[in-house]
């Protein structure tokens, strides 16, 4: 969301008569999943969040238009892994257009690692270790959808480079 005006498309929810502006349908989702995947979902209330997004009378989604913003973004890994924890866990209704995307391995193995470490102490707050760290860095390697995203991850990751630096290169 680096160079996106997320608030060009808001709307505004009425709040005790007052009028405030609030993210897009659309955009929410974007953010939810990648909110829960930066921190690598150790939070359940998170998947819940967009199943009841999803599930809600005001959300009605052109899934289409959705999946073509999150690879604008480069975070159509992230959504998606967001929908199929929703659906996995709560049931959530997704249309064919995303279950099919939901269903090759790459999906299939960010799905579950991320129901396994749901389950397990790795990502608590107060474990740290080596074998955390290079989890989370692979977690966050494959969360990044194309080979110019994983390259600067691992600069990031290993240099310290900003974005900043990275355009000049």
């Amino acid at each position: 969301f680096k160079n996106y005006d997320v608030f060009k498309t808001s709307q505004e929810t009425m709040i005790n008569q007052t009028a405030i502006p609030t993210l897009d349908t659309k955009i929410l989702l974007l953010y939810l999943c990648n909110h829960g995947a930066s921190h690598m979902w150790e939070r359940l209330e998170w998947i819940v969040d967009i199943d009841r997004l999803i599930q809600s009378e005001e959300a009605s989604f052109d899934w289409d238009e959705i999946l073509k913003l999150a690879s604008d973004l480069q975070s159509k890994t992230s959504l998606l892994l967001g929908l199929g924890l929703a659906k996995d866990l709560f049931h959530t209704p997704l249309p064919s257009i995303i279950q099919s995307q939901l269903s090759n391995n790459r999906m299939k193995k960010l799905i579950s690692f991320i129901l396994t470490t749901l389950n397990s102490d790795l990502i608590s707050k107060d474990h740290t270790s080596h074998e955390k760290n290079l989890t989370v860095f692979k977690f966050h390697l494959a969360l990044q959808d194309t080979l110019i995203t994983k390259t600067g991850f691992i600069l990031q990751t290993l240099f310290g480079y900003s974005d900043r630096d990275l355009m000049m290169v």
